[in-house]
């Protein structure tokens, strides 16, 4: 296993591969956001195949953040866990809060309560859902934040087990125990059925480095097995991490690993390609992707506060969601660079404050 961390505030190695990840969905949500949402499973073959492959990448994150990982004590575990993914999750959730008072107070609004319990308890009830008398909501693209969260923890764990076929075992449990879940219910505090599933991505990455899957050439009954159950939930499965829908349960569970290995393996194709590569917009997208927990951050501010639905009042429904996926670009840079500058000159501040100065007798 690896000895050291990777850099604070990223999500590990394979930058292009995130940055086309990040790319996206913000794009995919951008297009879904101007769409009448219907979860009705449908009969034509490859129907939902947009939907398997955006899971897949989400999949592939998982993988890519297990690439990196290495073994810990607990308490260290939880402390880095806790700094990389809860301190800035809610620091987001506190911005938005002080956001939607500023619109109460400015346009004159009702204030959204749905949004305490919702990010309090990182709730994953799309399109709104009472339960004992509270109306919930969820958190969007957090769920992933929550998932690598728990997961990272729950595998840092599992990984201290001298017995390797245990730890095997231990693994696959928690994958089928977070389909399981969805089976009993589709909504659950801090997203712990996608924690779950990040476990077997994380350990799949690992294996993954490991083993040097992606450097070597596949035998062809490995690609068999790989494209034969991308195939099955390509052509008739649908899948909604977030929502636990599974429409071929385990069946789509295997698709979408499948799905997200084939991804790793052509990205890092595309990656060795690119490695001395000095174009311009492939470095643009290896710098989205370093920074892709901070896009995240922004994207989750952005999609609560800013109200985009206005855009399809004035354009039709393929022309909001260009305007949608533009405008939402150009704030999440904006964004981007302004909470730079504010990190450079408090961590100025902060060193000329700490600086010791040495004044001649």
């Amino acid at each position: 296993m690896k000895s050291q961390p990777v850099k604070a505030r990223s999500l590990g190695n394979f930058s292009f591969a995130r940055g086309v990840g990040m790319i996206l969905v913000i794009m995919g949500h951008s297009c879904s956001f101007m769409a009448t949402q219907n979860y009705q499973y449908g009969y034509t073959l490859f129907e939902n195949a947009v939907s398997v492959i955006g899971e897949g990448f989400m999949i592939m994150f998982f993988m890519i953040s297990g690439f990196s990982f290495y073994k810990r004590k607990f308490k260290k575990c939880l402390r880095t866990q806790v700094k990389l993914f809860l301190v800035p999750y809610y620091i987001v959730f506190a911005l938005i809060i002080i956001s939607k008072c500023l619109n109460v107070i400015v346009r004159h609004r009702p204030f959204p309560n749905v949004l305490l319990p919702t990010y309090l308890f990182g709730l994953n009830a799309l399109g709104g859902k009472v339960i004992r008398g509270h109306m919930v909501s969820d958190i969007g693209i957090f769920w992933f934040i929550w998932a690598l969260f728990g997961g990272w923890i729950i595998y840092n764990q599992i990984s201290q087990i001298r017995n390797s076929k245990l730890r095997n075992i231990l693994v696959l449990l928690c994958v089928i125990l977070g389909w399981l879940l969805t089976c009993l219910s589709k909504i659950y505090p801090f997203c712990i059925h996608a924690m779950l599933l990040a476990v077997g991505g994380l350990a799949a990455g690992e294996y993954i480095q490991k083993n040097k899957l992606l450097e070597r050439s596949w035998t062809i009954t490995m690609w068999a097995g790989v494209m034969c159950f991308s195939m099955i939930s390509l052509a008739f499965g649908n899948m909604k991490i977030m929502q636990g829908i599974w429409k071929l349960g385990i069946l789509d569970i295997c698709g979408v690993f499948s799905v997200g290995l084939v991804l790793m393996k052509i990205f890092y194709w595309i990656e060795r390609k690119l490695e001395n590569s000095n174009l311009c917009f492939v470095r643009w997208i290896e710098m989205i992707g370093f920074h892709s927990l901070w896009i995240i951050c922004i994207h989750a501010y952005e999609s609560q506060v800013f109200p985009w639905w206005v855009l399809s009042y004035y354009f039709s429904p393929m022309m909001s969601s260009i305007l949608c996926f533009i405008c939402r670009c150009c704030a999440i840079f904006i964004i981007f660079f302004l909470v730079k500058k504010v990190r450079y000159y408090i961590m100025k501040y902060k060193r000329r404050k700490n600086r010791i100065v040495l004044d001649p007798e």
